[in-house]
């Protein structure tokens, strides 16, 4: 919450407050491991987060797939900042104090998909669908033979596609014998769709796959 901490003097905001009320909040935040907020202070809480998230929202730059792979470290601390917003939002009842914000996913955040991708990359198994002779149609990333994130590699890929589903006990094996057509691992699935027919997928596909398999 180092964001909040702006000069209360400051009069530039879309929303000015009472000196008083910042500065408890201030106080609470840097000086007490627990506090109960007024609900003045939960406003100031609101309106800083308010000013500042749609900023943090344009330094998200991580448009496509393939770059939250090869995201920096700079792009991991925006990610960090946008959800400390959500959660802030969340506990300073914005949510509640709003009926059009009903269907807002209280439990997204960014660094899930995020964790799913560095998961991805720790794979230690990995399923492929065959058909035809070189030619593959799905694939799925195992972690810890815990759970499986799975890919139409004939759709495009989306970061909103970082998914795991959990092998609820079910052994991976099983799994994928039931669902894929072969089990193997990451530098052999690499070598498979080396072989494949690139026009026949769509752009970035494949050089999502090969990142995520090196």
């Amino acid at each position: 919450m180092k964001f909040l901490n702006r000069d209360p003097s400051d009069k530039t905001g879309k929303k000015c407050f009472e000196n008083s009320y910042i500065i408890s909040a201030l106080d609470k935040i840097t000086n007490r491991d627990t506090a109960i907020y007024t609900s003045n202070e939960k406003l100031c809480f609101r309106s800083c987060i308010n000013e500042h998230y749609e900023d943090f929202y344009k330094e998200l730059q991580l448009p496509t797939a393939l770059s939250w792979l090869t995201i920096s470290d700079k792009q991991r601390k925006v990610i960090a900042k946008l959800d400390d917003c959500k959660d802030i939002l969340i506990k300073s009842d914005f949510y509640k104090q709003r009926n059009r914000f009903e269907k807002v996913d209280l439990d997204f955040r960014y660094g899930n998909f995020l964790a799913a991708a560095d998961k991805m990359k720790s794979a230690d198994k990995i399923f492929l669908s065959k058909v035809g002779h070189n030619d593959f149609d799905r694939i799925a990333f195992v972690y810890n033979n815990k759970e499986y994130v799975p890919f139409e590699l004939k759709h495009k890929v989306s970061w909103r596609d970082f998914l795991f589903i959990s092998l609820g006990g079910t052994s991976s094996d099983e799994v994928g014998t039931k669902k894929f057509s072969l089990t193997t691992t990451k530098s052999k699935a690499k070598e498979l769709l080396a072989t494949c027919e690139r026009q026949y997928y769509p752009d970035g596909v494949l050089d999502f796959m090969n990142v995520l398999l090196n």
